[in-house]
């Protein structure tokens, strides 16, 4: 089995919670790439460090910049707000996002997502 490598938008949440608890169950098949949440850095920050994170978002600006004090130089740390979530929703090594946001927030990633696939799949297309 390839191992799946996973980002999580909303992973405070029980949600979140619950997709890490799976994760946690099957190291040999998914692994956390990525996380977001609203304004709990400190949790984030203790998600990151038990998953490897490798990179993290805060949708509240000064809740990123608590996260950047407590997990200095072991991630990377993208922008807040809805420009992070579309990053790391997007990021290339990054194959499969958990959306668990609420509100319209989550449609921005979902859509850049769905752009950067539908892209990859037609220059995938047109090789053949």
């Amino acid at each position: 089995m390839t191992m799946k490598r996973v980002a999580i938008l909303g992973s405070t949440g029980s949600i979140g919670v619950n997709a890490l608890n799976v994760i946690r169950e099957m190291p040999e098949a998914l692994s956390v790439f990525g996380l977001s949440a609203h304004s709990n850095a400190a949790l984030v920050a203790e998600q990151a460090k038990e998953f490897g994170a490798r990179a993290v978002t805060m949708f509240d600006p000064k809740a990123a910049a608590e996260l950047k004090t407590r997990v200095n130089g072991a991630t990377k740390h993208l922008a807040p707000g809805v420009e992070g979530m579309c990053d790391l929703a997007s990021h290339p090594d990054v194959d499969v996002v958990l959306t668990s946001v609420v509100g319209g927030v989550g449609f921005a990633p979902f859509s850049r997502r769905s752009a950067r696939e539908r892209s990859w799949r037609w220059r995938t297309r047109s090789r053949w």
